[in-house]
């Protein structure tokens, strides 16, 4: 596992973001999960017989207590990149995590009624009333391009039929099971979050501007200024640029107005170093087609020797 994951996978481990993150996925924001509810849960799962093993790992899990039972099971798994057959691992570690509730109960059962069950509870384990809790999986996905992999059952089985009513109706039957996916990308609006997972979600949404992200910074500085460390953390193990990281990581100590000029500063010398590497990649390209001068090269870029002669320097 590495840094990245391992950065989110304890993050989320709060059960105050992990409600946040679950109330703006599922329910529009509604605080339907309450932290002082969620417990943790391993995130490893099996299921070993004589027939079959297996093994799943998933990024954090937590279950939902009501007056001290099980309400519901919520599990979360973090994604870089797209994960064209996501549907079908879900419903694996889904249907593992119902088959475990299952032998939890069965052995309650068989440890409570022992041989008073009847003849086909006895034999199963698993009374006609009994009943699960259910399981919810959301992904959130943090890479650059759209998520654009099937989230249906019905869309990710193809039903080959010379008969096309023939192949519709077979397709009718098919569980219409879906997959929550939290993409990053296709979201604008945040406000529906109540933590400082509003102000995360935001400032990493205009990554990939420096010009929106100095934007951003510069109209939110409170809610900037009072991110706690785990989220800078968050936030810097996240974003790739180096000097920003170094400003999201760096402790308060200067006082807040020198830590937002800090901050400013390294999203200015990003907007900067972008555009001179525009300059030396044209440089680049002059000097492979022909022999240029310098005093050539400076009109070309309308810029001086001066400048033309350092940027010579770095190529």
């Amino acid at each position: 596992m590495g840094k990245t994951d391992i950065t989110r996978k304890s993050f989320f481990e709060n059960a105050e973001w992990f409600a946040d993150l679950m109330n703006a996925a599922f329910f529009g924001g509604e605080a339907i999960l309450d932290a002082k509810e969620l417990l943790p849960e391993d995130g490893a799962i099996q299921k070993a017989d004589e027939e079959v093993t297996v093994e799943r790992l998933r990024d954090v899990v937590k279950k939902q207590t009501k007056d001290g039972s099980t309400f519901a099971v919520y599990i979360l798994e973090n994604q870089n990149t797209v994960d064209y057959g996501m549907l079908i691992r879900i419903m694996v570690e889904e249907g593992l995590t119902y088959d475990k509730q299952i032998r939890e109960i069965r052995k309650k059962n068989k440890e409570k009624y022992g041989n008073i069950l009847k003849e086909d509870e006895f034999i199963c384990g698993f009374r006609r009333n009994d009943r699960l809790a259910p399981v919810f999986t959301l992904v959130l996905y943090w890479g650059d391009k759209e998520w654009d992999a099937v989230t249906s059952l019905q869309d990710m089985v193809s039903v080959p039929a010379a008969d096309y009513n023939l192949a519709w109706r077979i397709r009718d039957i098919i569980p219409n099971y879906r997959i929550q996916v939290f993409d990053l990308n296709k979201v604008n609006d945040f406000s529906c979050f109540k933590t400082t997972l509003r102000t995360v979600f935001e400032f990493y949404s205009h990554r990939k501007s420096t010009e929106e992200l100095k934007a951003y910074l510069l109209s939110h500085e409170p809610e900037v200024r009072g991110l706690d460390e785990e989220s800078r953390f968050l936030l810097a193990t996240m974003i790739k640029e180096k000097r920003l990281k170094k400003q999201l990581l760096k402790k308060i100590e200067q006082g807040k107005e020198k830590e937002d000029d800090d901050m400013c500063e390294a999203i200015q010398g990003m907007i900067d170093e972008g555009k001179e590497e525009g300059r030396i990649a044209i440089l680049k390209k002059l000097v492979e087609t022909k022999d240029i001068s310098i005093e050539i090269a400076a009109r070309t870029l309308g810029t001086t020797v001066e400048e033309i002669e350092v940027l010579f320097s770095k190529i």
